[in-house]
């Protein structure tokens, strides 16, 4: 199963491309060049995903679901705002 994460959901999360190059020290001892983050498309590589995921457990929320295309965060989000609608 591929693991899919949005660019935009990671500079939700950091920021700015800056802060997603910085957010790799703790995992690869270094940051990425900063240019990197801005070459990925719309969801970042996947060896990029699993690292981020592996020490940023937060951002396993924003996994993208291939059969719906929603991110978990995404789906609760959506419940919550049917449940306060029906309210």
């Amino acid at each position: 199963m591929p693991i899919l994460l949005r660019k935009a959901d990671v500079l939700r999360r950091f920021r700015t491309y800056a802060g997603v190059a910085r957010a790799f020290v703790p995992i690869l001892g270094h940051p990425l060049t900063r240019q990197a983050p801005t070459m990925w498309g719309e969801y970042i590589p996947e060896l990029r995903a699993r690292e981020l995921i592996e020490y940023y457990a937060d951002l396993r929320d924003d996994l993208v679901d291939t059969s719906t295309g929603l991110s978990a965060r995404e789906v609760r989000d959506s419940q919550m705002h049917n449940s306060d609608a029906a309210v």
